[in-house]
Parts: structure tokens; sequence; C-alpha cells
């Protein structure tokens, strides 16, 4: 375990991201552990806050004209990692999930633009180009070995029953049982529960109102185990419709049938045909398909910039403080904030952004 992220130190310090301005990154601690939960409270805000300004205007201006900052928020998402910290962990998951969703953002309205459909938010002329979506996507590519070895090493129920179950043949979980989603197959339902993930968001959303009463720190591991096997499928789906994208010249499909039909095809020229398929997803246990895929980058699609940025804001809107929250754009905070109004009547208390800056595990 500690050789692999020592090693993960290495490449960082020896192959830092092509291309990244260093200002931000200049300013980062070298250690955030001797510091006190204030303090790195702030720094994950100063994080966060950052990653929101840089990712907020991407379809107004194109991958090309971001690259810079799109690479520097690469290399802070890898700092993050390093320090080995639960709340730093998840804010890493959420940058290098915003980063891909910049990317198959522009990717998808280019495939809109290339059919002749409209979009929104006009697609910047020569926003990117196959070379560049490449580039990116590989600086962002998701460490899922490093990622899983770390949660494996929090507390969490269903964390503990992973590491300590042996199966009838005495066999311990490995890495790639988590990788391929085989220990969904082993967990007693009783456990699915706290990593279902809408118990998860449920659990979140209620945290939102309450102050952070809903959080102990056994779940946090659970609830980063399910986040970080779905951030592995996210990412996996991502890349496998980008190099669908590049394949086809830049166009997918007009319609969500023939999409699923190429989709398909796809799936069956890496790992066979559905019948006989066994590749699963890390994050169900369930054979993939295209179906999931086209679930997870539907998600990540927005012709109109405002939806856009709306979802950035609900990413990152847990590590603002009540300052930076009123300083976000009318258009996407009052739109949120009528969303979850719902949510309010039935959960109770008042609506608090930054919920996970008040956690001390």
């Amino acid at each position: 375990m500690k050789l692999s992220y020592a090693l993960i130190y290495i490449i960082l310090t020896i192959l830092p991201v092509t291309g990244c301005s260093s200002s931000f990154l200049e300013t980062l601690p070298s250690r955030v552990t001797d510091l006190s939960a204030q303090e790195q409270a702030t720094w994950l805000n100063q994080v966060a806050v950052f990653t929101y300004r840089a990712l907020l205007n991407v379809p107004q201006q194109g991958l090309r004209a971001k690259r810079a900052e799109l690479e520097q928020i690469i290399a802070v998402r890898q700092w993050l990692e390093l320090q080995r910290l639960p709340l730093f962990q998840l804010l890493a998951i959420q940058l290098q999930e915003l980063v891909d969703r910049a990317i198959f953002n522009e990717l998808d309205r280019a495939d809109l633009t290339n059919q002749g459909l409209e979009v929104f938010t006009p697609l910047v002329p020569n926003s990117f180009d196959h070379e560049l979506l490449n580039t990116l996507l590989q600086a962002n590519a998701l460490p899922e070995v490093a990622w899983v070895e770390y949660v494996r090493t929090l507390d969490g129920e269903v964390i503990n029953f992973c590491n300590n179950y042996k199966t009838y043949k005495n066999r311990v979980f490995t890495l790639t049982d988590f990788l391929e989603g085989i220990i969904w197959g082993y967990v007693p339902t009783e456990k699915k529960g706290s990593v279902d993930p809408e118990y998860t968001e449920s659990k979140e959303m209620a945290a939102m109102y309450s102050g952070l009463q809903a959080f102990t720190q056994n779940w946090i591991g659970d609830f980063l185990l399910i986040t970080t096997l779905q951030a592995i499928d996210a990412a996996r789906d991502t890349r496998l419709v980008a190099q669908l994208f590049i394949k086809r010249g830049g166009k997918l499909a007009s319609t969500s049938k023939e999409f699923k039909r190429l989709l398909e095809e796809e799936l069956t020229l890496l790992y066979g045909d559905e019948e006989h398929r066994t590749q699963k997803r890390a994050s169900q246990g369930d054979i993939i398909n295209a179906f999931f895929v086209m679930g997870t980058t539907g998600e990540y699609s927005a012709k109109d910039a405002t939806y856009y940025g709306s979802k950035v804001t609900w990413t990152l809107f847990k590590f603002f403080t009540e300052a930076d929250w009123q300083a976000v754009a009318d258009k996407y905070r009052q739109d949120f904030e009528k969303t979850i109004e719902r949510s309010a009547k039935r959960l109770g208390g008042n609506f608090k952004p930054g919920y996970w800056l008040k956690f001390q595990p």
C-alpha cells in the first residue's frame, strides 16, 4: 500500500501535468495532516471555488481556450489524492468527475452541431480536436487501483465486511473483485442498503438540512466506497463513448435507438456479445451494456450552458461557504434552491451550503 502511493508521489513530482500553470498549485501546502480541521476546511473551500470559476464558462470558451485551467484542476486533484484524508479524497473524486463532465459536454455539443442539430449555447469554433480530446481524457484518467486501495483503509460496515470476508474457497476479496464488481454478489442484502446510491444520496441530502447530523465516520467510509466505484464506471463510460466519437469522425447517432446499437456493437468488439459477456459494473455487479453507458453519459450532456452550470454548482456547493453561495449567479442559485425546496419540506431544517466543510472525521 505504501509503495503504490510512494510511486504516485514520484510520478506526480517528476511528470507534472503538461502545460499546467503553477500559480494556484504553488499556494497549496505540501501536507495538510498537520493543519487544524478548520484550516483543512479552508483549503477544501479554496480548491472548490477555484475549480468552480475555472469550469463554469467552458461552453462559452471551449476546451482549447480552457486547457491550461483544466490541466491545473487535474494537478490539484492529484494533490488532493496524496493527502489521504476522506474529505480531500471526496473532493478529488468530484474534480475528476467535473473535468470529465466539461470534456464530454463539449463532445456532445460537437456531435449535435456536426449533425446539424441545434444547441442552445453555440459551440465555439475549434473548441477542440480529436488529439486534444484524447490528451485531456488521458490526463484526467482515474487511478482506479490507488483509489480503491485507499478506500479499503477506511472504516465502514461494508468495507470491513469486504476486507475480512472469506469465500467458501477461503479466498479473500482482491482489488480485482472491487474493480470488476464481483464483491456485490457476496455482500449481504441488509448491508447493501448503506451503500445503495439512492440511500447515500438521500442521507447526504438530509445532512444538507441538518448540519451533518446524518453523518458518522463509519458511514463516510462506505459513502466513499460507492462514490469511488460509481466514479470508476462513469470514467470508463466516458472514454468508451469518446473513442467511439473519434472512430466515427465526430458523429455518433441522431436517435437514442441508433446510439444504443452503436454502443452494443462497440461493447461486443471489446467484450463479446451481451449474452456471453462477463464484464461487470464496478458499482453494481451487473453485466455492462449500452443502457448503463447511455445513462451515465446522458447525465454529462447539456445543450444548454445553464444546465451544465447548474450541474457544476450542484457538485461543488457542498464545499462553498455562505458567502461563496451568495456570489453564485442567480440563474444557478435560484434554480437550485427551488429544486431542493421539495426535499426541505420532507426533511425539515434549513438549507446549509458547505456542509462537508463542517464534518470532522
